[in-house]
C-alpha cells in the first residue's frame, strides 16, 4: 500500500529545513561589525605587544655628527624634533598594535620577539621588510607583515639626518609578543 503524500511531506521538511538553516547562516554573516568583531576577541586569545625601536646607518663616519633617526609620518607639524619623534613613536606603537595578527599557528600561551628591519633612503623611500631575528617563525611571518602593511600605506618616511641633511640609515623594529 503506497501513501500518496509521503514523499511530499520528506521534501516539504526538507525545504522548511535547508530554509532555516539559511537564515541562520544569513544572519551571522551579516552581523553588525562590532557584534562580529566582539565574537572574535571572546575566542581570540588576549595579546600583549611591546614595540621598541632603533636605528642603525650603514655608511661612511661624519666626524662624530649627531645622528636623528627616521621617523613614522604621522606628526610633521611639530616643528621640534624631540617632540616629533615621541608623537611618531607612540602613532607607530599603536599602528603595530591595532594591525598586529595573532599568529594561527600557536595556541595557548606563548611569549617571543621578533625583529624587523628595512631600510630608510635620504629621500625618505622604504625598501622592504627583512626578519633579522625571531624566536617562532609564526612571529616572524606576524611582524613582517604587519611591517609591509605599515609601509604600504606610509612608503615615505622622514629620513635620518646627520648634521642636518639627509641620510640614508636603517630602521629596525623588535616586536615581543606576549600571549596568554
Amino acid at each position: 500500500m503506497r501513501y500518496p503524500g509521503l514523499p511530499s511531506r520528506f521534501f516539504l521538511v526538507g525545504l522548511l529545513l535547508s530554509a532555516v538553516v539559511s537564515l541562520v547562516a544569513w544572519g551571522f554573516r551579516t552581523a553588525p561589525d562590532a557584534a562580529r568583531q566582539q565574537l572574535m576577541e571572546q575566542t581570540r586569545p588576549r595579546q600583549e605587544i611591546r614595540v621598541e625601536q632603533r636605528t642603525t646607518v650603514r655608511h661612511h663616519r661624519h666626524g662624530g655628527r649627531r645622528m636623528q633617526s627616521p621617523l613614522f609620518p604621522a606628526c610633521p607639524n611639530q616643528p621640534d624634533y624631540q617632540k616629533r619623534k615621541r608623537c611618531a613613536d607612540r602613532e607607530l606603537l599603536q599602528y603595530v598594535q591595532m594591525h598586529l595578527k595573532h599568529p594561527e599557528t600557536l595556541t595557548g600561551p606563548a611569549t617571543g620577539s621578533v625583529v624587523v628591519r628595512f631600510r630608510v633612503e635620504a629621500s625618505g623611500l622604504t625598501g622592504q621588510p627583512e626578519v633579522v631575528r625571531s624566536s617562532h617563525p609564526a612571529f616572524g611571518r606576524a611582524g613582517r607583515e604587519v611591517v609591509r602593511r605599515i609601509l604600504h600605506e606610509h612608503p615615505v618616511w622622514e629620513p635620518a639626518l646627520r648634521g642636518g641633511r639627509p641620510v640614508a640609515s636603517e630602521f629596525i623594529l623588535p616586536i615581543r609578543f606576549h600571549l596568554r
